[in-house]
């Protein structure tokens, strides 16, 4: 079962993103099964999200179909299954998942470098925005610092997009020009 709770966020809140990684956990853990239903398992998500008004039953149903015709879930006599692309989606939105909250801040500078390939474009423009996301702050092109340790939150997106040999940590004290 997915680790968020629907009753922490409505449905209507949901970004179309966040819905399908959703739906993605829900039946990447099994637990649609087959039903008698029309449109089989709908009921299950609905149910699932509390879906009472047209407008979310709405919602739900056309994200299914959506994820059905984008080759990420397959329909089977048992139920809903994920496909590879639905794994490798389902990672991702994972590894995009990830914070820094909880942890403590460091008493100097977490200082991420990289030197990415340009075969390997995809992977830099998506390490670049997720430094962003984080909140880290550009120190010059390719160098980026925080006050957390984003190692463990970026080792996981680094392997994924499979350019970890191209990126280095460092912590620091002292960070010219930064203030503390």
């Amino acid at each position: 079962m997915p680790t968020q709770s629907t009753k922490e966020k409505p449905l209507r809140e949901y970004t179309n993103k966040e819905l399908a990684i959703l739906i993605l956990k829900i039946v990447g853990a099994g637990v649609l099964l087959a039903s008698v239903f029309v449109a089989p398992n709908l009921a299950q998500l609905y149910a699932y999200f509390n879906a009472h008004t047209k407008r979310e039953r709405r919602k739900i149903y056309f994200k299914m179909r959506t994820l059905s015709a984008g080759g990420y879930v397959a329909l089977h006599k048992e139920g809903y299954t994920l496909t590879a692309k639905g794994k490798k989606e389902l990672e991702e939105g994972e590894v995009w998942g990830l914070t820094t909250e909880g942890t403590k801040p460091l008493k100097g500078w977490c200082v991420v470098m990289y030197d990415i390939p340009a075969r390997k474009k995809k992977g830099r423009h998506a390490l670049r925005f997720r430094l962003e996301e984080l909140g880290a702050k550009r120190y010059q092109n390719s160098v980026y610092y925080h006050r957390h340790d984003l190692r463990s939150v970026l080792a996981p997106f680094t392997e994924f997009y499979g350019i970890r040999l191209h990126v280095r940590f460092m912590y620091v004290k002292k960070l010219e020009g930064v203030d503390i």
